[in-house]
């Protein structure tokens, strides 16, 4: 629908912004897949309080290396802003509560995903989902070149949905330290990495090229052909698929 009503030079930033996403994500997801198995194995053999634990030191990690690769992003923006063609530094900008707020909001995810409670998460995207949807929509209502914010703004909504059920899953239970607490399986996070980043080369890395040498609205063609081609491919690999 958006390559349908949005022009392409506005399209074009609409699928930066994802694959800005799609980038954060190859390390982020690796935190919280990490976080995942850690917390799960804390869990069963010491018991919820030492998973908690696990999941408060963690946080407080994470948030330190949020910290500086934040100011690393908005000191590169202007950089971005040339590479990419980009008419303002605005989207770059506004992706900044990504990177601020990323790694706690995989943190949360994952020791929720750790603790087995995957109703919550299955409630948390589908919020994640209808946010994104409606506030595009509304912004699209008022001016359709800022419709990439309902990016951020789905995930800060999310974030701190997650971060207030973590905190009322953990209301009860008195943090147990263990040494193993702060254990961090560098091996497993690095497999998540590299898993992450094949994933993401095949995906994004093309429109990541087309941006930078190709004009504003022929990236934006670009990306909504390239958008029909992975959906064609998808789905031409659901016939491969044996039960």
């Amino acid at each position: 629908d958006l390559g349908r009503v949005l022009d392409p030079a506005t399209l074009s930033v609409v699928v930066l912004v994802g694959s800005f996403w799609s980038i954060a994500v190859i390390t982020l997801n690796a935190v919280g897949a990490t976080t995942n198995y850690r917390a799960g194995f804390l869990d069963g053999r010491y018991g919820k309080e030492t998973a908690a634990a696990f999941w408060s030191y963690i946080r407080k990690r994470t948030f330190r290396a949020a910290v500086l690769i934040s100011i690393l992003w908005v000191a590169l923006s202007p950089f971005l802003v040339s590479y990419f063609q980009a008419e303002s530094i605005y989207p770059f900008l506004v992706f900044l509560p990504v990177w601020l707020l990323g790694f706690a909001y995989f943190v949360d995810h994952g020791y929720l995903s750790g603790r087995l409670m995957f109703g919550v998460l299955g409630i948390i995207v589908i919020l994640e989902v209808l946010i994104k949807v409606v506030s595009g929509l509304i912004i699209y209502q008022f001016d359709p070149s800022y419709v990439y914010l309902s990016v951020p703004l789905s995930f800060v909504a999310s974030f701190f949905i997650g971060w207030a059920i973590v905190v009322w899953k953990n209301r009860d239970l008195a943090h147990k330290h263990v040494e193993e607490v702060r254990h961090f399986p560098k091996k497993f996070f690095l497999v998540s990495v590299l898993t992450g980043l094949s994933t993401m080369s095949f995906l994004t890395l093309d429109f990541i090229l087309a941006k930078h040498y190709l004009v504003p609205d022929e990236a934006g063609t670009y990306a909504l052909l390239s958008t029909v081609g992975k959906m064609v491919f998808f789905l031409g690999s659901l016939g491969n698929q044996r039960s």
